[in-house]
């Protein structure tokens, strides 16, 4: 991959990553497989995502605009972490 700013999220991942279709045309969300998603019932809780979309010929990253973690993702980790 030429693309500097794609390289640099790689380089951030550490080459752990995935990219997907987004629903939006164009966008795809770009995932950091590093870090656990706070919920396994829902993919969307992964704590570091960003969607990406080709803008003047390059990578680039559009502003946050999902939902935010709710209560009961982080006990779900939590509940995770500790076996329960």
């Amino acid at each position: 991959m030429a693309d500097k700013n794609l390289q640099t999220l790689i380089w951030f991942s550490n080459n752990y990553f995935n990219i997907s279709k987004s629903e939006k045309i164009g966008t795809y969300k770009y995932t950091d497989l590093r870090y656990p998603i706070l919920n396994p019932d829902d993919a969307n809780t992964s704590v570091f995502n960003f969607t990406i979309y080709m803008k003047n010929n390059e990578w680039d990253i559009l502003p946050f605009n999902g939902n935010l973690p709710k209560k009961e993702d982080f006990q779900e980790f939590k509940n995770r972490i500790e076996g329960i």
